[in-house]
């Protein structure tokens, strides 16, 4: 059995006073206060992924490219829609 995506914290939404209380996790949230976890190997796909497509956004595939499209709401809609 793999580790599942999204894990829930049971910490009656109030993380710094959990300890004073059980805390529990579960695959499924139980409440609205539920505090989700996301598998970090997940995570880091959807970064890469990301950085992959700024990057191959700008024209001159720099850092500093990629810091002028995040500053455009228009060009990261379009490279989430596969434009550019």
């Amino acid at each position: 059995m793999s580790a599942p995506e999204r894990i829930w914290l049971q910490d009656g939404g109030d993380y710094d006073h959990a300890a004073q209380f059980e805390v529990t996790w579960c695959a499924e949230p139980q409440d609205d206060a539920d505090t989700e976890y996301i598998r970090a190997d997940l995570v880091q796909a959807l970064v890469a992924e990301a950085m992959k497509r700024a990057l191959y956004a700008t024209r001159d595939r720099t850092w500093s490219g990629v810091e002028a499209l995040i500053s455009n709401p228009a060009a990261l809609s379009a490279i989430g829609e596969g434009g550019e």
